[in-house]
This record gives structure tokens, sequence and C-alpha cells, in this order.
């Protein structure tokens, strides 16, 4: 007798198929996840979801052991058939969209650490290699106003008060600590008590206080009573990050772009470790403006890659918890 599907079955979600044919593909979640560039319990919940959507357990898991069902080898058949259609679709397309050419002129925060917005352009260079980017690190504060006189496709950036003119959409989050440089008093020193902060000269953005992007880290700052004197601002993190970490006082970084530094010695992570403040990273478009079709081809590419992503997957460190 033929197994009656999941009505569920009917709303399958793509992503999580694409999803599905790499886990059977590498023969392990761990194997895929490295392939993705996912956390592991990112694809193990892939898979979960998928499995509740078509009603069928796929693939049996225990200690050193993967097994694709029945259903599963089933599924995976149909999923690598659709992907070949849509390889030939896209073949197609990429003939007639390939000489499609234009600028996209692009203002961005600095030094934006993040991993899936990287694969993004990476693919959409590789899809139309005849679009051109124009890229400036600029205020996020400056954004707005260049979208407003329609001087840029779009901006990348910080947002304190939003333009009822411009489009937001939000593209990850990061956490921000308080870090000290080598050269600090305070640098590999363990179990520091936060009031041994508060005096602490101290290095930061133009956009830390509370009429700017950076508001939570200003109100954190407040809460702790760190009331020493700010001996120097910046609206580029390099400069900031430079600044700290020569010694020059202590300031807040965001944790996954520091990493490296802290790993390499040149950085210490100061308290507090919990209750840390996030700070959202916005895709902003002027909503009246008429784009090329490089630009559009670029924005829808961008939104739909964006919103394929579930909301664990844009959030920096990766599964970073408060």
């Amino acid at each position: 007798m033929t197994k009656s599907i999941n009505p569920k079955s009917h709303r399958l979600d793509w992503n999580l198929l694409r999803t599905y044919t790499v886990i059977v593909r590498c023969g392990s979640i761990s194997r895929a996840s490295e392939e993705l560039c996912l956390t592991q319990p990112a694809i193990s919940n892939a898979l979960r979801r998928l499995e509740d959507q078509v009603g069928y357990k796929l693939i049996r898991r225990g200690g050193s052991s993967f097994e694709v069902t029945a259903e599963g080898r089933i599924l995976y058949a149909e999923s690598m058939e659709i992907l070949a259609q849509i390889n030939r679709m896209t073949e197609r397309l990429s003939d007639t969209y390939k000489e499609i050419s234009g600028i996209v002129n692009l203002k961005v925060a600095s030094h934006i650490v993040c991993p899936f917005y990287d694969k993004i352009l990476l693919e959409f260079h590789r899809a139309f290699p005849s679009i051109k980017f124009k890229m400036e690190v600029t205020e996020s504060g400056d954004i707005a106003n260049q979208l407003l006189q329609k001087n840029i496709t779009a901006g990348i950036g910080l947002v304190y008060q939003k333009e009822s003119k411009i489009e937001y959409q939000h593209l990850f989050s990061e956490y921000y600590g308080f870090f000290c440089g080598k050269g600090h008093r305070l640098f590999g020193k363990q179990n520091i008590d936060i009031k041994e902060l508060q005096d602490e000269e101290y290095v930061s953005f133009q956009t830390d206080n509370v009429d700017g992007a950076l508001w939570p880290v200003a109100l954190l700052r407040t809460q702790m009573g760190l009331t020493g004197n700010v001996v120097a601002v910046s609206p580029n993190l390099e400069e900031v990050r430079q600044l700290i970490s020569i010694g020059m006082g202590i300031g807040p970084l965001p944790i996954h772009v520091v990493e490296p530094d802290v790993s390499r010695g040149m950085l210490w992570r100061l308290p507090p470790y919990n209750d840390c403040p996030k700070i959202d990273m916005y895709i902003m478009t002027n909503k009246k403006t008429n784009y090329s079709r490089a630009e559009m081809l670029f924005l829808n590419f961008l939104k739909s890659e964006v919103n394929s992503l579930s909301k664990e997957h844009k959030i920096f460190p990766i599964g970073h918890k408060n």
C-alpha cells in the first residue's frame, strides 16, 4: 500500500531540500556543516524541519551510524532532479543575462564581517561578471543622506532613526564586548570586577552615545558607570581597534570581528561577558529611486538570498546567546 503524503509536503521549502541534498551527498552532518559554512545545530535543525514537512524519517543517526531511509532516498532522487532542472534553467538564463552591464554603487559601514554577505557578493559577480561594483566606506549616518539624494544604489550600515522614504531590511546582528590592548594594565587579568573599569580611559565610535546608532553600547556603559576620560573617537572600526590594541584605553568592538586578535594575543576581553549589547546591520534603499536593470538585479538577488536565511544564521558570533 502506498503511504499517504503529509499535507504539509505541498509547502516544501527548497532551501531545506537543498541542505538535505548536501547532507546525503556528504554522508554526515559535520561534513555538510563545513561545506555550507553553517553550524552543525543549524544543519540538524534544517533536517528536522524537512522531516516534519514531509512527515517521514529521512535519515537515521546514532553514534557513528548514518543511514538514509527508503523515503529519504526517494526524496533525494527527486531533489537532485529538481536541482538539475534548476541548473539547466540557470544556464539558459545566463545566456540572456551574462551581457548585462552597469555599476552598483554601494556605501557601507567600515569593516563588515559577514560570511554569507561575502558569499552573496561572489555568487552575484560570477552570475553577472559584466556588472561592476563601486564601494565606499562611510559613516552610517551619511548613508541615509546619500540615499535621499539618490547618489547611491544602496547602503549597508547601522541605523538609529529610520527615515520614512528609505526601506530597511535586516542583514545581520552582531554583539559587542569591551576590550583592552596588550599594553593595558588589565590585559591578561582574570576575574576582573566591573568596578575596575569605571575610571579607565575610553576609546570608542562617534555613534557611541544615547543619540547614536550604538546607543545600546552607550546605555550599557552608563549602567556600568564607565565614567573614565574619553581619549579618542572615530567613525572607523579599524581605527578604534588600533587605538584599543595599542593600549590607549578600553573600548567596545564587535566580538566576532576581533576574535582573531584575541586568539593572537593582541586584545583581551573585559567584562561583562553576558547581556552584551546587540547591534543590527541593515540594507538600506530609497523607495523612490528608479534603479537601472543592473541595480535591480543586484538588489533582488541580495534581498532574496538574505530572506532565505533563518534568524540564527544572521547573528554573530554564530551561536551566541545572551
